[in-house]
Order: structure tokens, then C-alpha cells, then sequence
């Protein structure tokens, strides 16, 4: 008897395990990606629950994440995998395999970064930069327009004079491959230092219906980090596969990418409900802690520019420090001041825009009903 039980566990443990597997060999199973066609509509679904969706001129329906930092940029919450599609952003947000490879990003005074959408695949659509030593990025804003089988519209160029200095984020180029490259990001405010001693380096291609992102030369990149780095293949998965962000996985990336066309659906994005009823003094303490969080992001950017300020002074020798580092250092506060204005302005631009949609517990203020598209989408 006691025999039998066994056995019947034992039964029990392997079907589950079997079913474990199977569940798990299912969500990221390799769909084949010419069946995945879909138009704009499937952007409106996917991300209503993790951001907003509103109409804005002269872009028409456009989307901002929720829960990031007021000082968040694109392209900082992930890292770098070197694909069969070139650099490829793999993004850790579970939204990320949408507004980091269709459409274009730009910031708004009033609601920070916001996305358009698109309907090009591309592994990152991003402006680079370098010189010995260092790489940034920056998102292309919503001018620049890939044409299959052409290129891009505007010169490279033409987008450096498009893109705010704060846009960028730059990196050492020994870390670019890290999956921790967000832990190695340098401060924004030091963008105006190092975009004075960078190049333009953007360099896309079109290869049989493939954007590739060739921007960075990965050899350069491996003598850098002294090894090599391993190339990753590119897998379509369903929007199940990459329910908790793109993942590498060996040598490939799992990634949601359907082909989206340009049929725009007759209806407005979903949105999500706000929490009804909340009381005043909740919001009042929400607001408080967000002004909090802000001002301590704040307190830790601008302790970190002093201390690398000292490093610099140091490195001088007990020599008086030169007046193009102290202009340099001049023109570096002046961009963390200016950084912290507009974070300021974006959390009371976030905190009115909630104002008007959250309704209060006397139904006083009530979201106005969403309208449908008067046109298309640039």
C-alpha cells in the first residue's frame, strides 16, 4: 500500500513538471512572424494598461508611459544585444517591444516623453553618437521617417538639429554590451559636455526588407571590452512571449513583432479607468510624496555632478583649475538647472492632467468620453 502511494506521487510530481514545461515551451514558442499582421490597433490594446493615450496635434493619438521617473529618457531601461538586425534595444519594461522599435519619441513640457506611433520594425530607432571612450544615443523624434528600399528622409544632420541635448544618454563604450548598462549611464547633465566632443555615427541599412542598425562597429566595441561579442538571433514570439519584457535567451531575443500596417482602426485607444472616489486627502498625499521623489532625484543628480566636479579639480594637480574646465563645469550646472525645471514642470503638468480625469468622490470632475480619430496618423 504504502507502495502504491508513492508511485502515485512520483506520477503526480512528473505531470506537473511536464505541464510546467509545456506551458512555459508554449509562451515562447517561435511564431512565424509573417503571420503576425495586425494594424495600429494592436498598440491601442497592448499598452492602454500601462500608460495614457490621448489626441494630440498635430501627431493625432499618442501614448506616455506610466510609472516612470520624472528625469526617464528613452531607451535607459535595458541594454544593447548585438543581433542579426544589428544593435538592438531589448527593453525590460513590459511594454518595451512596441515604443522602442515602431514609431518615434519626443518630449512634451507638459507630459514628458511622449510615443507615435509607427509601423516600421526596426531594432532601435535611435540617433548615435561617439569618440574614443564613449557612446550615446538619443530617440529620433517624430520628422524623421524611414521610406523601405530609400532610407531615412533626413540627413543625419538634419536630426542633430532636431535633438535636445537632455535627450541623449551616454554610456562608456567598454559597457555598451552589459546587461547592466543602465547602471552605468552618465549623468544628463554632462550630455553638453560629451556632444561637443562626439560625431554623428548613425548608420542604418535596408537589406532585403530588414532594417539593420550597423551605427557602432563591433569590433570597435570588442576591443574595448576586451571579448568578444556573441551575436543573438532575432525570435517573434505572441504578446504572451513577452509579457515581462523582451528576454535573451542563449543566443536569441524574444521579442513581440508583428507587421503592422498603415490601416488605421475606427475607434479610439482603450483606456483604462481611473481609481473612482478617492478621497482628497489622498491625492493631496499622493501629490506630496511625488514632489518627495522628485526632489530626492533631484538632491542625488546634483550631489553626484559636485563630487565628479571635485574629481575633475583633483585630477588638476593642486593646479588652479583651467578656464575651459571651469567653463565646461559652468555650462554643466546650468544643463542639471534646466533639467530640474523641467521635471518640475512635467510633474505639474502629469498632476493637472490627473486632476481632470480622475473623477472625486462627488463626481464633480468626470474624464470626457474618448472621440475617434478625425485623421490619419503622419
Amino acid at each position: 500500500m504504502k507502495r502504491k502511494y508513492i508511485c502515485i506521487i512520483l506520477l503526480l510530481v512528473i505531470f506537473g513538471s511536464l505541464s510546467c514545461v509545456s506551458r512555459a515551451s508554449f509562451r515562447y514558442r517561435p511564431v512565424p512572424r509573417q503571420s503576425l499582421v495586425v494594424d495600429t490597433g494592436v498598440f491601442y490594446d497592448e499598452l492602454a494598461p500601462y500608460g495614457r493615450w490621448f489626441r494630440l496635434d498635430p501627431y493625432g493619438w499618442v501614448w506616455t508611459p506610466a510609472g516612470v521617473s520624472f528625469g526617464w529618457r528613452p531607451y535607459t531601461h535595458g541594454h544593447w544585444v548585438w543581433t542579426d538586425y544589428g544593435w538592438t534595444w531589448v527593453s525590460r519594461w513590459r511594454w518595451g517591444w512596441a515604443p522602442f522599435h515602431y514609431g518615434r519619441w519626443f518630449h512634451h513640457s507638459h507630459h514628458g516623453w511622449v510615443w507615435v506611433p509607427g509601423t516600421v520594425w526596426g531594432p532601435a530607432w535611435v540617433v548615435w553618437r561617439h569618440q574614443p571612450g564613449w557612446i550615446g544615443w538619443a530617440p529620433m523624434p517624430p520628422q524623421v521617417e524611414w521610406r523601405s528600399g530609400i532610407g531615412f528622409n533626413l540627413s543625419y544632420g538634419e536630426m542633430d538639429n532636431l535633438i535636445e541635448p537632455f535627450a541623449y544618454t551616454f554610456v562608456e563604450e567598454r559597457y555598451l554590451p552589459e546587461g547592466t548598462l543602465d547602471q552605468h549611464l552618465e549623468l544628463a547633465a554632462r550630455n553638453v559636455t560629451l556632444l561637443r566632443g562626439t560625431r554623428n555615427v548613425t548608420n542604418y541599412e535596408s537589406i532585403e526588407n530588414r532594417v539593420i542598425n550597423r551605427s557602432v562597429n563591433v569590433e570597435r566595441i570588442e576591443n574595448a571590452t576586451g571579448r568578444k561579442v556573441t551575436q543573438h538571433r532575432i525570435v517573434d514570439t505572441n504578446p504572451a512571449g513577452v509579457m515581462n519584457g523582451e528576454m535573451v535567451r542563449g543566443n536569441e531575443v524574444i521579442t513581440y513583432r508583428p507587421a503592422v500596417t498603415a490601416v488605421r482602426p475606427e475607434r479610439a485607444p482603450r483606456s483604462v479607468e481611473p481609481e473612482r472616489g478617492r478621497p482628497p486627502a489622498d491625492i493631496t498625499r499622493r501629490e506630496e510624496t511625488e514632489r518627495r521623489h522628485l526632489e530626492q532625484e533631484q538632491r542625488r543628480a546634483q550631489t553626484d555632478l559636485e563630487r565628479l566636479h571635485r574629481r575633475e579639480q583633483q585630477r588638476s594637480a593642486g593646479r588652479p583649475a583651467s578656464d575651459e574646465l571651469r567653463n565646461q563645469q559652468e555650462r554643466e550646472r546650468r544643463a542639471l538647472n534646466e533639467q530640474r525645471q523641467r521635471e518640475q514642470q512635467v510633474l505639474r503638468g502629469r498632476q493637472e492632467t490627473r486632476r481632470k480625469v480622475e473623477p472625486s468622490p462627488e463626481g464633480r470632475s468626470r474624464p470626457e468620453p474618448a472621440r475617434k480619430p478625425a485623421g490619419r496618423k503622419p
